[in-house]
This record gives structure tokens, C-alpha cells and sequence, in this order.
């Protein structure tokens, strides 16, 4: 760890000689070597494709080609702002919540909230949706094998969105052992007698 450096007005701080006098402090943590400007980057991305996902207009769920619509206008987005998409981003861009929509992906219906009873999904809108369950699946596959994200996280998503558990094989090895009752029942005998 660093020397603590009492505060100061930014005129005079100084950093084991690496700063010269009259540097702002925006400059001493954001400089263009610092990784801390691509995280403020990529999360205000990640921030303005949700809020624009907010006011996107939300599809008819009988309509193909207006899931299509708000899908694609989500997938631009995130190419646009260099983001990787997310089911909650998805499911939010068709109008649904993230459980909503796996649900939907399982069942072939949507269950609004509020509604006394499901929306049953058309066939296209109903594959369309497994197909973008099982493409985000290939996606976070893909993104732990070229090391875009960070295997525990791709791991967790995987198992809450794609359905993977952790499996554990027990091998036993069972040995028979025959057993003289008569046997054993004269011994115990013998050995309550002494």
C-alpha cells in the first residue's frame, strides 16, 4: 500500500515525486494508462442502453416482427455502446421482466402482472423467445472462452439463465459380506455369559 498523504489544496500534492505541482485530482486518478476510465466507461454504457431501454415503445407479444423490431433496437444499442447484451435487458426490451420471460421460454405464455390468467405466446414469438435464451446461453459460452468475462460470473449466469448445475458423480464400491446370523448370535451368546 501507499504512503497516507494528508489533504491539501491540489496545488501542492505530490506522490513520491510522479506528480508535478498543479495537477488537478481528476487527473491523478483518470488518466488515459488508467483501467478506472474504462470501468466508469463501460458502466456509464451499460447505464444509458438500460435507461434507453426505458423508453423504448414495448412489443405486442402476438406480434412477431414487433418483437423483432424492439429486439433489434436493443442488439443496436449494445453494439453501438460496445455492451454485452443481458436477459433482463432482453426480457425489459420485450416488455416483460427477466422471470417473466424464462418462464415464457419454459411454458409458451407470458403472465402480465395483475392479469387474472397467461398470455399464451404465438408459435414464431414462442420460438423466437428459446431462441434467444439459447443464443445468450452461446454467447456466455463464448465469452468465458475468450476470456471477456470472468468464468465465476459466467458461471453464475449460466446456472441461474441456462439452466447448468453443478454436478457431483459418487462412485461407491460395495463389498458383499455374508454374515453367519447362527454364528454371530453364539458368539454374543458366549460373551454375555463370561
Amino acid at each position: 500500500m501507499g504512503e497516507l498523504i494528508p489533504s491539501m489544496p491540489d496545488s501542492r500534492i505530490t506522490h513520491a515525486n510522479k506528480f508535478s505541482t498543479g495537477q488537478k485530482l481528476a487527473e491523478l486518478f483518470l488518466t488515459e494508462k488508467n483501467t478506472r476510465n474504462e470501468t466508469l466507461a463501460t458502466a456509464n454504457s451499460i447505464i444509458s442502453v438500460g435507461l434507453s431501454m426505458l423508453d423504448a415503445p414495448r412489443p405486442d407479444l402476438h406480434s412477431y416482427e414487433e418483437c423483432v423490431a424492439a429486439l433489434s433496437n436493443y442488439f443496436e444499442k449494445c453494439a453501438a455502446s460496445n455492451v454485452k447484451p443481458t436477459i433482463s435487458a432482453i426480457a425489459l426490451s420485450l416488455g416483460t421482466s427477466r422471470k417473466q420471460f424464462l418462464e415464457a421460454c419454459e411454458t409458451g405464455q407470458v403472465t402480465s402482472h395483475g392479469a387474472p390468467c397467461a398470455i399464451a405466446l404465438p408459435n414464431d414469438v414462442w420460438r423466437l423467445f428459446i431462441s434467444l435464451r439459447d443464443n445468450y446461453v452461446a454467447m456466455l459460452e463464448g465469452f468465458m472462452e475468450s476470456a471477456s468475462i470472468h468464468p465465476t460470473a459466467g458461471i453464475f449466469l449460466l446456472k441461474n439463465n441456462g439452466d447448468y448445475k453443478d454436478e457431483v458423480d459418487h462412485n461407491y464400491k460395495v463389498t458383499n459380506v455374508s454374515v453367519d446370523v447362527n454364528a454371530l448370535a453364539e458368539k454374543y451368546a458366549q460373551e454375555m455369559k463370561e
